[in-house]
C-alpha cells in the first residue's frame, strides 16, 4: 500500500472537490489514510465498519464509483473499496471486464476490475464470518472463469490476483493456463504467479518444462524464470539454464542462488562454472561468494573447496563481501 497523499478527513472533505485533481487525490487516498489511521494494513474485510467516518467514506467511494464520465475517478474508486474490502463493489465492477475495445480507458478499466476482485478476495479470505466465506469462494470462481477472457490484459491480472486470493489450490488453474495461453506477457505472469507458490505438482513442473524446451522461451527470458522455479522444486531439468545464465550479467547472482538450491543435482559441469566464478579475481565480490557458496553444497562435502574459498573471502577488502561470507557460512551451518 502507498502513503496516501492526505489525511483522511482531508480525503473526505475533498471527495466532492470541484476541481478534477483535487477529486482524484481524495478518492485515491481516501482507503489508504483510512488504513493508516486505524493502523491495519489492507486488503481488510470490511475495513470501515464500526468506525466514526464509515458513512462517509463508503458513500464518498460509492459515489466516485458511479461517475461513469471520469473513468479514473471510477477505477480509483473501485480499488479503494477493493482494498477496503467491500464485497458490494464486485457486481458493480464485473461489467467492466467484458468491455471492449483495446484503447487505455477499457484496457485500464478491465484490470482495475481484476485487481479490485482480487484485493476483496484477500480481504475474504481473512474473514471471519460466513459472508466472507462466500465471498472468497465466489471471488476464486471469478478469477478462474476470468482466464477464459478473450483480453490479455485481463488474463494477466487473473495470474498474479488468483494466487494472490487462493494460494497453493490456485496451482492446478495456472498450470492449465500455463499449457494453453500463447500471448508473452501472459505467461510471463503465469510464471511469476507460480514462482510466488511454497511448493508445485507434477502438472505445474510438466508445463514449466516445455517452456524450457520451447526454441524461442527457453533460452529467453522466460526460461530462466522458468528454471529458478523448477530449481525451487529440485528439478535438475534447471541446471543447462542456469549455467547459460552465469554469462548473463543481470541474471548470474540468481542464477547461482538456484544452483545452490540445487545441490549436487546441478551436475558435474555445474561445479567447473561456479568454480571459476568464485576464483575470478574481476568477479564482483558479493558474486564470488554466492558462487563459493553455491560450490559448497553442489560439491555436497562436509569441507569442500566451496567451503574453503569462503574461508578465503573473509579476509576480503570489502565489508558487504565480508557480510556475506558470514552469511553464507551461517546458512551452511544450519543446513548441517
Amino acid at each position: 500500500m502507498q502513503a496516501p497523499e492526505l489525511t483522511l478527513a482531508a480525503a473526505i472533505r475533498d471527495a466532492n472537490a470541484k476541481r478534477t485533481e483535487a477529486r482524484h487525490k481524495a478518492i485515491r487516498s481516501m482507503a489508504p489514510a483510512f488504513l493508516v489511521e486505524i493502523d491495519k494494513p489492507g486488503p481488510r474485510w470490511k475495513a470501515t465498519a464500526g468506525h466514526e467516518d464509515a458513512d462517509a467514506i463508503i458513500s464518498a467511494l460509492f459515489g466516485a464509483l458511479a461517475q461513469h464520465e471520469d473513468i479514473p475517478l471510477a477505477a480509483l474508486a473501485a480499488i479503494g473499496l477493493g482494498m477496503l474490502g467491500e464485497p458490494d463493489v464486485l457486481d458493480a465492477i464485473e461489467p467492466w471486464v467484458e468491455l471492449e475495445g483495446s484503447e487505455d480507458e477499457q484496457s485500464f478499466r478491465r484490470e482495475c476490475a481484476v485487481i479490485t476482485t482480487g484485493y476483496v478476495g484477500v480481504a475474504a479470505k481473512d474473514g471471519q464470518d460466513a459472508h466472507a466465506r462466500a465471498c472468497h469462494r465466489r471471488v476464486i470462481e471469478r478469477l478462474t472463469t476470468w482466464f477464459d477472457s478473450a483480453f490479455p490484459d485481463v488474463r494477466f491480472q487473473v495470474a498474479l490476483a488468483l494466487v494472490d486470493v487462493d494460494g497453493s489450490p490456485s496451482e492446478p488453474a495456472l498450470a492449465k493456463a500455463l499449457r494453453t495461453e500463447d500471448h508473452p506477457e501472459v505467461r510471463e505472469a503465469l510464471v511469476d504467479a507460480l514462482s510466488r507458490l511454497d511448493t508445485i505438482g507434477e502438472g505445474s513442473i510438466k508445463a514449466l518444462r516445455d517452456v524450457l524446451d520451447d526454441e524461442e522461451e527457453g533460452p529467453d527470458s522466460l526460461g530462466f524464470e522458468a528454471a529458478m522455479v523448477l530449481a525451487g522444486a529440485h528439478e535438475p531439468c534447471a541446471a543447462p539454464r542456469l549455467l547459460d545464465a552465469l554469462g548473463v550479467r543481470h541474471q548470474r547472482d540468481r542464477a547461482l542462488e538456484a544452483l545452490a538450491v540445487l545441490g549436487p543435482s546441478a551436475g558435474e559441469s555445474a561445479s567447473a562454472r561456479v568454480t571459476a566464478l568464485a576464483r575470478g579475481l574481476l568477479t564482483r565480490g558479493v558474486t564470488r561468494v554466492r558462487a563459493a557458496y553455491a560450490l559448497a553444497r553442489i560439491l555436497g562435502d562436509e569441507d569442500n573447496e566451496g567451503h574453503a574459498l569462503l574461508r578465503t573471502l573473509r579476509w576480503h577488502p570489502s565489508a558487504a563481501v565480508r557480510e556475506a561470507v558470514a552469511d553464507a557460512q551461517t546458512n551452511l551451518a544450519a543446513l548441517g
